[in-house]
């Protein structure tokens, strides 16, 4: 029967056998890494009083400071410290620290003038927080990011034990208006239950520097992030690649460790942080970039010859089915994601918006390569 399909017309018999080799590879990604993320337990949990230094940089971000700096500095944790690394800010950042550092004993203000920072990237300002920092632990955000609760600390450290060296935790967008907002929160998330799956799984390769755990030791065998100080692309996975390790990396993703942001409301800009993650992609190790290329590929190969199969009219239902197969997967493992992480309304819009990002990533690529480094604002 085979052959006699194959001898009538070899070249779509070949197409087909192709297509359905592509839907084995899909339904393996999905069902056995993604599914680290969509039908997770919750962390065993263990109380951790060890102190934690919660370092953040930040450049003109007086109106964000003033917005989450609060949420950060009361969270409800016996043992820690923030240390705001204040990067020349030309805004009134200075005065609100000074202010806030005196309602709260455990804020640090390290200052970082225009004659001592003379690199382009994030890296050096990041490098004197953890240098600055009291504790061993050291508990990375932005200026623009808030906790989801005042436990947020608390749960992060919960899965930290003496075997873990990093506890990757979850980045959220918050909800917005518009189709925009929708492109930009499915994409985000669907990184992230890519790099969180993966590591559930026991192969970590990336993380959210906006919600990071590790211990300063990394910082230092990794030379004081001296090589990434002109880095304005790419610096942060470059640090979380080589990071994280099999053995010492944990995740959380209960609810109450998020850290949410408002994503950019403008498409270009939106594509430039695209850009510079694809560049970040170049320094992955080549095992985890031929684990992602893999099922990039797939997915390519996939829509491309259903449609092929469709306008031949070639095996119909074998391939409608086939189709459905994997669609139906994609769903239930999206759905079960989305739950877990405390989203909404993404579903249904993830059927067109894997293809979406699937046409516009040959760009983002090409732009990643090109990317130039430039001052990290």
């Amino acid at each position: 029967m085979i052959t006699e399909l194959f001898l009538h017309d070899p070249v779509l018999f070949s197409l087909m056998a192709l297509f359905a080799l592509t839907v084995l590879v899909q339904l393996i990604y999905y069902w056995v890494f993604y599914s680290a993320v969509a039908f997770s337990g919750q962390s065993r949990v263990h109380e951790n009083a060890e102190g934690v230094s919660v370092v953040i940089c930040a450049k003109d971000e007086y109106h964000n400071l003033q917005r989450n700096l609060p949420h950060i500095l009361e969270q409800q944790y016996p043992n820690f410290e923030v240390v705001v690394v204040n990067d020349k800010s030309n805004d009134e950042s200075e005065l609100l620290l000074e202010s806030l550092a005196r309602q709260y004993d455990h804020l640090q203000i390290v200052h970082v003038n225009s004659n001592l920072n003379f690199f382009k990237g994030k890296k050096f300002p990041q490098s004197v927080g953890i240098r600055s920092a009291r504790y061993e632990n050291i508990l990375f955000t932005d200026a623009n990011c808030r906790p989801a609760s005042a436990y947020w600390i608390r749960r992060m450290m919960s899965v930290f034990t003496k075997e873990t060296n990093v506890v990757l935790g979850y980045h959220a967008l918050e909800k917005g208006q518009g189709l925009l907002n929708t492109l930009i929160r499915y994409d985000h998330l669907t990184n992230a239950v890519r790099y969180l799956s993966f590591a559930g799984r026991g192969i970590p390769f990336n993380g959210s520097i906006k919600n990071i755990l590790f211990r300063k030791e990394l910082f230092y065998k990794q030379n004081s992030f001296i090589g990434l100080y002109n880095m304005r692309a790419g610096d942060d996975e470059k640090f979380i690649n080589k990071a994280v390790g099999r053995k010492g990396t944990k995740v959380q993703l209960h609810p109450e460790s998020h850290i949410i942001t408002f994503p950019k409301q403008r498409y270009r800009t939106w594509v430039n942080i695209k850009k510079r993650q694809k560049a970040g992609t170049h320094f992955f190790r080549f095992p985890h970039k031929l684990l992602l290329g893999l099922f990039v590929g797939s997915q390519y190969l996939f829509f491309g010859l259903f449609a092929a199969l469709m306008i031949t009219q070639y095996m119909v239902l074998i391939a409608g089915g086939l189709f459905l197969l994997r669609e139906i997967s994609h769903l239930i493992v999206f759905k079960n994601s989305m739950k877990r992480l405390k989203e909404q309304k993404l579903l249904l819009f993830s059927l067109i918006g894997e293809i979406y990002i699937l046409l516009i990533s040959p760009y983002l690529w090409l732009g990643g390569r090109t990317t130039k480094t430039g001052k990290w604002r």
